[in-house]
């Protein structure tokens, strides 16, 4: 099960961030963005719950994961360039016989050059926190977030952004063994081996937003 302690203080570390983003939002309109997302690293995550149901001696197994998800962004761009904001997603579902969820929450600053030019490249440096629930879920570690991108018609009152993101945040899964450990104090003698492993579920990420 996720470490609740852990989340309290991740969002406490989050919080002067998305704080002090919010209070911008009373001095100046802000930027919000939509659009898909694609994570690199959750398609590990599907391999993961699909061999440690197969080793559960499931009959069929059947895992589904829709490689796209939705982000969310908002951000307060002030006339120097520089930029202060929050994101939730790319959110993932893995379904079937899983269940696996998770979006990734993160605060962050950056700088966007060429301020009148019709394609505007930034970049954000941050932090992201993912909450993650699922079957097989122990842990989420916190972890830096960059990213590079480029806005097009940014002084347009819609205008479009894509964006490429590195995520060092780590997810801990239950992992099961291919073997029987043997024990005396077991019925039969033996039980299923376990262990823990991290992945980095999203790695790297693509994301297309439509900013109003």
């Amino acid at each position: 099960m996720l470490n609740f302690k852990r989340s309290v203080l991740t969002k406490s570390l989050l919080s002067p961030i998305l704080l002090t983003a919010s209070t911008l939002a009373f001095a100046a309109e802000w930027d919000v963005g939509v659009g898909p997302g694609y994570a690199s690293g959750i398609s590990d995550v599907a391999n993961l719950y699909e061999e440690n149901l197969e080793e559960d001696e499931y009959d069929e197994v059947d895992v589904l994961l829709i490689p796209v998800g939705v982000a969310f962004k908002a951000y307060y761009q002030a006339e120097n360039g520089i930029r202060i904001g929050m994101g939730a997603g790319p959110f993932f579902i893995v379904a079937g016989d899983s269940d696996h969820t998770e979006i990734p929450l993160s605060g962050y600053v950056g700088f966007r050059f060429l301020q009148s030019a019709k394609v505007s490249p930034y970049i954000n440096i941050g932090y992201v926190s993912h909450i993650v629930s699922g079957e097989y879920v122990e842990d989420s570690t916190p972890g830096m977030l960059a990213a590079i991108g480029l806005e097009f018609s940014p002084q347009s009152r819609v205008s479009f952004a894509l964006e490429l993101a590195v995520d060092k945040s780590t997810v801990e899964f239950e992992q099961i063994g291919g073997e029987y450990v043997y024990d005396s104090t077991f019925q039969n003698g033996y039980y299923q081996d376990y262990s823990n492993i991290e992945l980095n579920t999203y790695d790297t990420t693509l994301s297309f937003y439509v900013l109003f």
